[in-house]
């Protein structure tokens, strides 16, 4: 069967490996079950929240593996996440926001309050996970997505003094991640090292070949 949703990586993964560890750093880890499930818990939020479909959700948070479940619950709800960093400069953070107009932005305790400096509609990811998983609520939502739908928005270093987003679909992001993972052989039984920030392409391949193969990520100091 064609995968024609970048979520169908986690949800065989977690399927296949739901006790293996999938992305870790130093302090904290995420097995692909609890992923899958904090995930979902982000999707319902959103989906519960906001209004309409294939809008822009900026990320707010330092680099950890719960970035991870930040994304990938954006898309599950049929938006689209865009990283952002928290060293940022805010005239940056703002440029982005001004252009996007996000929909929301999700972030931890620690950045609440200048998240909201960013964007009015602002959810605290601690509380997120918490909410209630309702799988029917989220199946009647992939059911509407598309494979032309946006899974991410990254936007460029700037040289021309004002950052530029490309906007990248589901089957951009897996005919790509396909060949990737082909080309390099990577399997399940790998650890990739991620050191690149999510918010530099570079990183992708060390998240959704991850995703893709049931492989562990561990993200580099």
């Amino acid at each position: 069967m064609m995968i024609t949703n970048i979520l169908d990586y986690l949800f065989e993964a977690a399927g296949k490996y739901p006790d293996k560890r999938a992305y870790f750093d130093e302090t904290s880890e995420y097995s692909y079950l609890k992923l899958l499930n904090d995930s979902k818990a982000i999707a319902v939020k959103l989906i519960k929240k906001l209004p309409g479909s294939c809008r822009p959700v900026l990320i707010y948070m330092e680099k950890s593996p719960f970035v991870l479940s930040a994304f990938f619950g954006s898309v599950m709800s049929r938006n689209f996440y865009v990283p952002l960093d928290t060293g940022m400069p805010d005239y940056r953070i703002g440029l982005i926001a001004e252009n996007l107009k996000p929909a929301a932005i999700i972030t931890d305790m620690a950045h609440y309050d200048k998240a909201k400096t960013f964007c009015t509609s602002v959810f605290i990811y601690e509380e997120m996970t918490e909410t209630n998983v309702e799988d029917e609520l989220i199946k009647e939502r992939l059911a509407a997505s598309l494979d032309t739908d946006p899974v991410y928005v990254l936007y460029t270093s700037g040289s021309t003094g004002v950052p530029k987003g490309v906007v990248v679909s589901h089957r951009s992001l897996i005919d790509y991640i396909e060949n990737f993972c082909d080309e390099i052989d990577i399997r399940n039984d790998d650890i990739i090292a991620n050191q690149a920030p999510f918010y530099f392409d570079a990183s992708l391949i060390d998240i959704y070949c991850t995703l893709k193969t049931g492989a562990s990520m561990g993200i580099v100091p």
